[in-house]
């Protein structure tokens, strides 16, 4: 499962140029992070393919796939705060202080691609004298043990892993809303149909 369109292009064609993948239907779905994450979550299943060496019976699993672009720059970004450079694999971003109004409620962003966090950051600081921003702390985290810790409080501290939630904005990178936008846009679109009323006899 990939987080950014580039990754899902480049893992399709690998998958067609392999043996009988042309005629494997195999295509690029959209689906969203609360998805995709459910099924990072389930446990391995029979795939009805075999080893053709061991004849072992393989299984599936879904996986997140890391992004080597998205990881190198929150590596910049780490060197950049003077923070040991441990780079998640799947890196994402908050800003300490930054929130805004999203349907009447405060949201605090978390930005899932470093050049939507820098749009973020440029966009605030019109709104300042100079087009300077106040010192901003970005802090980069690992995306993935960042969603299983809410899942774990959900368990023993129900409130407030809730109340975290309800203020959480997981912002999807730029390039996956085009990408989405692209597909749907792409669809034949279906006539409209009249379908005339049905009279009753009385």
């Amino acid at each position: 499962m990939c987080l950014f369109p580039s990754d899902a292009k480049r893992m399709l064609q690998q998958v067609l140029k392999a043996p009988n993948g042309a005629s494997s239907g195999a295509r690029v779905l959209v689906s969203n992070l609360d998805r995709a994450f459910k099924l990072a979550q389930l446990e391995p299943t029979l795939s009805g393919l075999r080893d053709p060496t061991t004849s072992r019976e393989l299984k599936m699993v879904w996986q997140f796939t890391p992004d080597r672009n998205e990881q190198r720059s929150a590596q910049s970004l780490l060197i950049t705060t003077m923070r040991a450079p441990n780079v998640p694999n799947m890196p994402a971003y908050t800003i300490n202080g930054l929130s805004y109004q999203k349907r009447g409620k405060e949201m605090r962003p978390i930005f899932l691609a470093r050049k939507d966090l820098d749009a973020a950051l440029d966009a605030a600081a019109e709104s300042f004298e100079g087009n300077k921003l106040p010192k901003a702390e970005v802090v980069v985290i690992d995306l993935l043990e960042y969603l299983l810790q809410l899942t774990d409080g959900i368990s023993y501290d129900t409130a407030a892993t809730e109340a975290e939630i309800a203020e959480i904005d997981f912002v999807a990178p730029s390039d996956s809303i085009e990408y989405r936008d692209e597909i749907r846009n792409s669809k034949p679109k279906l006539k409209a149909k009249i379908v005339p009323p049905e009279h009753r006899w009385h």
